[in-house]
C-alpha cells in the first residue's frame, strides 16, 4: 500500500483558504506525504479538545507546513519525529481556527504578537527515527520545548498507561485537510471517532480503521488518538504517525506509554 506521512499541506490548500501564509511569513509547500481530520466535525471552544489540542507550525529549507500536538507539562509538547526533524523555526498555535491567525500575521514578529502563539525553543527526537515510516517501530515521536510555559487555560494531556483491543473507540483530534482526494480545509481544529483495526502493527504501533470515512489525514500528523477514562477525562494513548494515501483505509498511531523512557530523558535534556 501506498503510505504517506501527516506532516505538511499542499499549496493547494493556500487557494482554498485565501493565502494560508501571509506576507513575511514562509508559504506552505506541496508534498506528496500529506495529511485532517476526515468525517468529523470542528471542535467546541471551551471542550475538553480545545484546551488539549494544538497547531505546529514549522518551517524548514523545503517551506514551511502544519501538524498537530499536544502538551505534556507545561512547556514541553509530544508530536510525531516526522513533524519537527527537519525544523528551523516553529510556533505553537494555540487556537480552534489557528489558520486564521496566520492569516492575520504579516510577519514572524507579527505573529508572535499574539498571546496564543509561542515559539518552538529545542526539539528531541526519537533515536529510532532515520525518517522513514515504512518500517515497523521507526519511532515517529518527537518532544519539544516551547519558549515560555503554555497559555494558562491550557491543559497539560495525561499519557494513557492502559492497552488496547481490536474494536476499542478513540477520539482522534487535527489540524489537517477534511478530504484525502480534494485536499482542502486545514488549519481549523476537528474531532472524529475511529475504532482499533490492529492494536498491534508493531509493538510501538497501532492501526485505526478509516474505512467508513472518518480518521486522520494531512496536517494530523503528531495529533493525538484519546481514550475516555470512566471519569470522563481525555487520555492520550497514540500519536498520529501515517496511513494510507487517500485516507480511507486505514491510520497508524505510535503507542506514547510505550516511549515513557524516551519521553521522560527527553524532557530533563531539553534546554
Amino acid at each position: 500500500m501506498n503510505k504517506y506521512t501527516y506532516s505538511s499541506i499542499m499549496a493547494l490548500l493556500l487557494l482554498a483558504l485565501s493565502a494560508c501564509a501571509p506576507a513575511g511569513i514562509e508559504q506552505l509547500t506541496d508534498s506528496q506525504n500529506d495529511s485532517a481530520i476526515i468525517g468529523g466535525t470542528t471542535v467546541v471552544p471551551g471542550s475538553q479538545l480545545s484546551k488539549q489540542v494544538f497547531m505546529i507550525y514549522s518551517v524548514s529549507r523545503q517551506g514551511a507546513g502544519i501538524c498537530t500536538a499536544t502538551m505534556i507539562t507545561p512547556s514541553v509538547g509530544l508530536t510525531a519525529a516526522h513533524c519537527v526533524d527537519s525544523m528551523e523555526r516553529g510556533y505553537a498555535i494555540f487556537a480552534i481556527d489557528a489558520i486564521g491567525i496566520l492569516d492575520k500575521a504579516k510577519s514572524r514578529e507579527d505573529l508572535l504578537k499574539n498571546q496564543n502563539v509561542i515559539e518552538i525553543k529545542s526539539a528531541r527526537i526519537h533515536p529510532w527515527w532515520n525518517g522513514g515510516i515504512n518500517n515497523k517501530n521507526n519511532g515517529d515521536i518527537a518532544v519539544f520545548r516551547l519558549a515560555k510555559p503554555k497559555p494558562a487555560d491550557f491543559q497539560v494531556t495525561r499519557i494513557h498507561s492502559g492497552s488496547l483491543r481490536k474494536g476499542t473507540r478513540l477520539v482522534s483530534s487535527g489540524y489537517g485537510i477534511i478530504s484525502g482526494s480534494l485536499e482542502f480545509g486545514s488549519g481549523l481544529l476537528r474531532e472524529t471517532r475511529v475504532s482499533v483495526l490492529d492494536p498491534n502493527v508493531s509493538e510501538s504501533e497501532f492501526g485505526v480503521d478509516q474505512r467508513r470515512a472518518q480518521g486522520v489525514c494531512s496536517g494530523d500528523s503528531g495529533g493525538p488518538a484519546f481514550v475516555v477514562s470512566p471519569f470522563g477525562r481525555l487520555e492520550q494513548v497514540g500519536i498520529v504517525s501515517y496511513g494510507d494515501e487517500g485516507c480511507e483505509q486505514d491510520g497508524v498511531y505510535t503507542y506514547a506509554n510505550f516511549h515513557m523512557d524516551f519521553i521522560s530523558k527527553a524532557i530533563v535534556s531539553l534546554r
